[in-house]
């Protein structure tokens, strides 16, 4: 799929190239889940919805360069504060804490396959 995008240098239109996003889907709902999961973090990544609601109106600019100026404080803001938290320890913490609270669900999630697998073979057994 091409896509035309204004050139900032010179007012000649170019043509990008736009590849789908693909993610693959197994035969149960869990994957599917996950493959929903992968795909909107796929999308967040690569700031698709973003763009798209940048171009939604323009933006002249002194609006855009005004936008600039506060996205880069605002990120000079979040890397201080990261630099401090890093020196007193709680960087770390806050780490440690995320990695838990990840595998606790990661856990879960494979308990509940487990369980539903087990049910599974248990009415295949009905069965026969």
């Amino acid at each position: 799929m091409k896509n035309y995008n204004n050139n900032d240098n010179n007012n000649k239109r170019v043509a990008v190239e736009l590849s789908p996003l693909q993610v693959k889907v197994g035969p149960r709902r869990e994957d599917f889940e996950d493959a929903f999961r992968k795909f909107k973090a796929k999308v967040q990544k690569e700031k698709i919805l973003s763009e798209y609601k940048d171009r939604q109106s323009y933006e002249k600019p002194s609006e855009k360069r005004r936008r600039k100026r506060r996205e880069a404080l605002e990120r000079r803001i979040s890397t201080e504060i990261r630099q401090r938290q890093i020196l007193t320890g709680e960087w770390d913490k806050k780490q440690k804490l995320k990695q838990n609270k990840k595998k606790a669900r990661s856990d879960e999630r494979s308990r509940e396959n487990d369980m539903e697998n087990s049910s599974f073979n248990l009415n295949e057994d009905l069965l026969y």
